[in-house]
């Protein structure tokens, strides 16, 4: 009789420790509808993502991960976005993400067919909030606003939504001590100088101007609000395919670009970006 007892003890252990377990597995995988493999890529369902990642790429659990954190961005993308975001899911399907194995490619968007390429997502670093922005923020690739907007938005958003561990990015998402960076190194003062028209003679000056355009955008958030912020960024928009460096850099678009920040926030382009120097000095 006795033994009997301990032997119903036990058994309810091992349920309740069963029913634990799959609560916790649950609640890990609540953001992934399904998962097969097909000859070479695993292919992840989410409510509004659709993964297709190389066969033996990253182990199991990093497609959990970076599908989970896929689902999650674009669920606070939306949130943040509200009426300015225009992907609409319902009539476009799901976004599309490719992760490969080659990491010489930089990670892209596709706005006009909904699709994202990720790559360095073995280094648990990939801007995959970066590039979903784009993806959210625009029609089609037809008409762009003005790259510093048109960059430094989702260069912003990433660093205000992705989720990545610091002892794997540092303080690289610190968009306040990387603008103090820039502003104290001396290669970057023509980068400075044109901001926020670009000036990118190479790829450590691109990413100098994705950055600041990041910092840029906070500022506008912090003292004019999100709503304004979003309205300039749908505000004055121009032809993908007339944008060159010689005429970004025109006074014609500079003027634009600073006769709809007068408009929406009450001052000028320049006066604007001398206040965001003052505040980060």
């Amino acid at each position: 009789m006795v033994l009997n007892k301990k032997l119903i003890i036990i058994l309810c252990c091992c349920f309740l420790m069963i029913g634990v377990f799959n609560i916790f597995v649950s609640a890990e995988n609540q953001y992934i509808l399904s998962s097969e493999t097909k000859e070479d890529h695993v292919i992840v369902t989410t409510k509004h993502a659709e993964l297709y990642i190389k066969k033996g790429y990253i182990n199991k659990d990093e497609i959990n991960t970076i599908a989970q954190k896929i689902e999650i961005g674009i669920r606070d993308l939306k949130d943040y976005l509200g009426e300015y975001n225009k992907y609409n899911s319902s009539e476009l399907g799901k976004i599309e993400y490719y992760i490969q194995d080659h990491h010489k490619i930089n990670s892209s968007a596709i706005i006009s067919n909904g699709r994202v390429y990720l790559s360095h997502v073995h280094l648990k670093k990939s801007p995959y909030i970066h590039e979903t922005a784009h993806i959210l923020l625009d029609k089609n690739a037809e008409e762009v606003p003005d790259p510093w907007l048109k960059e430094g938005l989702p260069t912003y958003l990433n660093a205000k939504f992705g989720q990545y561990k610091p002892n794997i990015i540092g303080d690289n998402n610190n968009l306040a001590k990387r603008t103090q960076q820039y502003l104290q190194n001396e290669e970057y003062e023509v980068v400075l100088e044109y901001f926020p028209a670009p000036f990118n003679r190479g790829a450590d000056e691109r990413r100098a101007f994705y950055w600041l355009s990041a910092s840029f955008i906070k500022f506008i958030e912090d003292n004019y609000g999100k709503e304004k912020l979003l309205k300039l960024y749908n505000a004055k928009r121009k032809e993908a395919f007339t944008i060159s460096a010689l005429e970004d850099n025109s006074n014609e678009d500079i003027e634009e670009s600073s006769k709809s920040v007068e408009e929406i926030l009450g001052t000028s382009l320049e006066e604007l970006k001398e206040n965001w120097i003052n505040s980060i000095n």
